[in-house]
C-alpha cells in the first residue's frame, strides 16, 4: 500500500497478487474523514491493514454489482440516506429499520425456499391490507 502527502486525500493502492503473479494495480484517492473511517473498520477486521480491507470490500462489491446489473441498478437498490426513506406513521422509525435490517438479512443469507415462502406470506398479507378501507356499517 502506497500513500500520498497530499492533506485532503490518502491513496489507497489495491493490488492483489496470487502465486508470484502481479495483478493490476488500481489506485484510489479517498478523503480524510472516509479514509479514517475505513482505516478503523480495518483495524477491526482480521485483514493485513486498509489495503487488504478495501481489496474485500471491492470483492464483495462487484458481486453485489454483477448481481444488480448496472450501476444505476445499484444505486436504487437503497436509499442515499436514512432521510429520504422514513417510517410510515403508523409505525416508529425504529421497528421500521429494525424489519428493514431483518428483510436484507434475510434476502442476502436464507436459502431461496425460505425467501420463497417468506415473499408468498408477505404477498397474501399485503393482499389483504392494499384494498380501500371498509367503513363498518352502524348498528
Amino acid at each position: 500500500m502506497q500513500l500520498d502527502n497530499n492533506k485532503e486525500h490518502k491513496a489507497v493502492r489495491v493490488s492483489e497478487r496470487t502465486a508470484g503473479v502481479k495483478r493490476p494495480l488500481v489506485g484510489v484517492s479517498l478523503g480524510y474523514p472516509l479514509y479514517d473511517e475505513m482505516l478503523r473498520a480495518a483495524e477491526t477486521e482480521p485483514v493485513r491493514g486498509i489495503g487488504a480491507f478495501a481489496l474485500e470490500l471491492v470483492r464483495y462489491g462487484w458481486r453485489v454489482y454483477r448481481t444488480m446489473g448496472s450501476l444505476k441498478a445499484l444505486k436504487g437498490a437503497e436509499p442515499e440516506s436514512a432521510e429520504e426513506e422514513s417510517a410510515p406513521k403508523r409505525v416508529s422509525q425504529e421497528l421500521y429499520e429494525e424489519l428493514k435490517t431483518a428483510m436484507r438479512i434475510i434476502l442476502e443469507h436464507a436459502p431461496s425456499t425460505v425467501i420463497e415462502e417468506m415473499t408468498s406470506y408477505l404477498t397474501s398479507r399485503a393482499g389483504k391490507f392494499a384494498g380501500p378501507k371498509k367503513e363498518k356499517l352502524p348498528k
